[in-house]
């Protein structure tokens, strides 16, 4: 063998090596190795990365509750979230409406379409759908949804909420133009519970606004830590909260 095939082969094996590496390693993307610890012991918590991973249907009901600022409340709906991960992902999200209609939104392949009683809603937008089922999906995907590509994540040291509870923080930064699953170019700033590391609120900034989110309280299903009350407060920049937006309630959980 010369030395030229000597090269190609070691170059071959180098590369080979890097992707195995890399296919093994699910945080090689991330770059902040706080981060990295902060998500690994997060995940302990909540159930197993590994096992999130491999999980094969989802289903809860939740019950929300929009809020005006006077305290009067906008609307209320209990729906049920169906999520299928083998073979044919699908989305179901499904409620009775006031008038006694049934109301249904099925994404498949990323494509959401609307049903009212079994026919198709055709004054329903696609964008809006596909954002609905978004915004559920993220819900119940976090912290593990934070494992996603695109998203740039750095540690922000600790933090204390307003009820004295001391957090881990870890800041992530959402960008639109360069990632066509994300919805808005917002930030986000999470945060863990010092003691044992599950996310316990997130911060959001986006189109001027600001969104403070809090796990009210837990329950464990399958092995896995799901939030059964959270609230969800407008806030000022500073994180005060200024009145209650919505308030959620999660119930019936079935992991498979």
């Amino acid at each position: 063998m010369n030395r030229y095939s000597i090269f190609f082969f070691s170059l071959v094996l180098l590369l080979s090596c890097a992707t195995q590496q890399q296919l093994a390693n699910p945080y090689a993307h991330i770059k902040d190795q706080k981060v990295v610890t902060l998500l690994q012991k997060s995940f302990a918590t909540s159930g197993g990365l590994a096992n999130w991973q491999n999980k094969k249907e989802l289903h809860y009901q939740k019950h929300g509750k929009l809020i005006f600022e006077s305290g009067e409340i906008e609307s209320e709906v209990i729906q049920q979230h169906d999520y299928y991960y083998h073979k044919n992902p699908s989305i179901n999200i499904s409620w009775d409406a006031k008038d006694g209609k049934g109301h249904q939104i099925k994404s498949v392949h990323g494509n959401a379409v609307k049903y009212v009683d079994g026919q198709v809603d055709n004054t329903a937008k696609t964008d809006g759908l596909n954002t609905t089922v978004t915004v559920a999906q993220f819900v119940i995907n976090v912290p593990f949804k934070m494992m996603d590509k695109g998203v740039v994540l750095s540690y922000e040291g600790m933090d204390t909420l307003e009820d004295g509870q001391k957090v881990a923080v870890i800041k992530a930064a959402y960008n639109a133009d360069k990632n066509e699953h994300h919805t808005k170019s917002d930030t986000w700033w999470y945060y863990f519970d010092a003691k044992d590391s599950r996310m316990v609120a997130y911060f959001i900034k986006h189109d001027g606004r600001y969104s403070y989110i809090k796990n009210l309280t837990y329950t464990k299903v399958g092995g896995f830590l799901f939030p059964k009350t959270r609230g969800s407060y407008r806030a000022d920049k500073d994180r005060s909260i200024l009145f209650t937006r919505a308030e959620y309630e999660y119930s019936n959980w079935k992991v498979k």
